[in-house]
């Protein structure tokens, strides 16, 4: 009798459980559930992409980009993803940024005696205006013409660069980029300054390096002197990272090398196979906290590396031979309070709530948080140079399979030394 009474169990497809889940901690509200119920009124009040007027405004399903296969990358096909605001320094310092890829491509794109492009790059430019104000970037006819020919897909919507990533990109709209189609997503933030960099040694140096996450290196610039003519070797580095960070010390370029593997690689401007980018996310949904996203650059080379069989210390890389230069524009909420609670990291009171963001995510991710940001080894700037002292050359090895905890150094690997305390890090 007992059991003609039982109920079957529930069974729930996998795609429609993990989308559940993932919602549900992406959620700000009080309320998780009620939150989560709140979602398309939020979409369609916050999210519709500018590019596409004659779309009705009704909302559009959340639907995750499941099985994002390398298959459907097209080669060369680049989303650079922008969070902006509409201050006049970021607007010319993004602007001058596309200019500079755009005359690049033109320049160097090439074509076959049958009229095909070799190796081809085409770029979308995405900008997410965090602070809700498109039309600061089209005050006049000019603006408005440059911004037309050149913004594929904008939004106006609150939130963080990492957020807004995921609301815009993580899911199949009509309006929306497919991100499968993509070799490499672009996640930067409004004060990088590409002056002397090459967009084709990133994706080159990107492609011989095997690796899911990458970061160029990154030098730190004055944010009040936007001289693009000075030499990369010019700039300052009052107002970046702090001297002795690790992380900071991590990017800075390394003249010995072509790209390193690392531990470890930004959150400002990484360069991100989507299918990573996926997995990542999935991997550790409650990365993406309130305000902040503090935390998910110190899980995201392991889990990524995990949940797509990857070698763990050839999944994440910087390269050495690209820099970008970090303007430092103090946009970002930390950087806004009363002078009392200011200091050389930002405001006090948000700067200890973004920590304490991460300490979440170290004690949710024991295994794969990354507590110090480490060059694992160097692959030379030149295959014919002698590897320099305290350096290893890499030699190809069988792919080792993904590994959680702290790695033990491997043969023909140099590991740096563990600074005495973790690190801090910007947005």
């Amino acid at each position: 009798m007992a059991q003609a009474m039982m109920r079957p169990p529930l069974r729930v497809a996998p795609q429609a459980l993990r989308a559940f889940l993932f919602q549900l901690c992406l959620t700000s509200s009080a309320t998780a559930v009620q939150g989560l119920a709140e979602r398309s009124a939020v979409r369609a009040a916050h999210g519709h992409l500018h590019q596409q007027p004659t779309l009705e405004e009704e909302d559009l399903p959340f639907e995750f980009t499941d099985s994002l296969s390398e298959n459907l990358a097209k080669p060369g096909k680049v989303l650079l993803f922008w969070a902006v605001g509409s201050k006049s320094q970021s607007i010319n310092l993004v602007r001058r940024n596309i200019d500079q890829l755009r005359a690049e491509v033109k320049a160097s794109n090439s074509f076959d005696s049958s009229q095909n492009l070799v190796n081809p790059l085409h770029l979308d430019v995405f900008l997410a205006h965090y602070d809700r104000n498109r039309s600061n970037w089209m005050k006049n006819s000019k603006a408005a013409s440059w911004y037309k020919q050149n913004i594929r897909y904008s939004v106006e919507e609150s939130g963080y660069k990492m957020k807004l990533a995921t609301h815009q990109l993580m899911q199949e709209t009509r309006d929306g980029p497919d991100t499968k189609t993509y070799e490499w997503i672009w996640l930067l933030d409004e004060d990088a300054d590409f002056a002397g960099m090459s967009i084709r040694t990133l994706i080159g140096d990107a492609r011989s390096s095997g690796a899911l996450i990458v970061g160029p290196s990154v030098k730190n610039g004055l944010s009040v002197n936007l001289d693009r003519t000075r030499s990369i070797d010019d700039v300052d580095s009052i107002n970046g990272c702090q001297p002795g960070m690790p992380m900071c010390k991590l990017a800075e370029p390394d003249a010995r090398c072509r790209y390193r593997y690392t531990n470890f690689v930004e959150v400002m401007f990484t360069l991100i196979k989507p299918r990573a980018l996926l997995a990542s996310l999935e991997g550790c949904p409650d990365c993406l906290h309130d305000n902040s996203v503090w935390g998910l650059d110190r899980t995201w080379c392991k889990i990524a590396a995990r949940r797509l069989t990857n070698a763990v210390n050839k999944t994440c890389a910087v390269l050495d031979r690209v820099t970008v230069i970090h303007r430092n524009l103090k946009t970002l909420a930390k950087w806004n309070g009363p002078a009392e609670k200011m200091s050389e990291t930002g405001n006090l009171d948000v700067v200890k709530a973004y920590h304490a963001d991460m300490d979440e995510t170290r004690l949710a991710h024991p295994l794969d948080f990354v507590e110090y940001p480490v060059a694992l080894h160097c692959v030379p700037a030149a295959d014919e140079e002698a590897p320099q002292p305290g350096l290893v050359r890499v030699t190809p090895a069988p792919e080792a399979p993904p590994q959680t905890g702290r790695q033990a150094p491997q043969p023909g690997v140099a590991l740096d030394t563990p600074a005495p305390e973790a690190p801090r890090q910007t947005q």
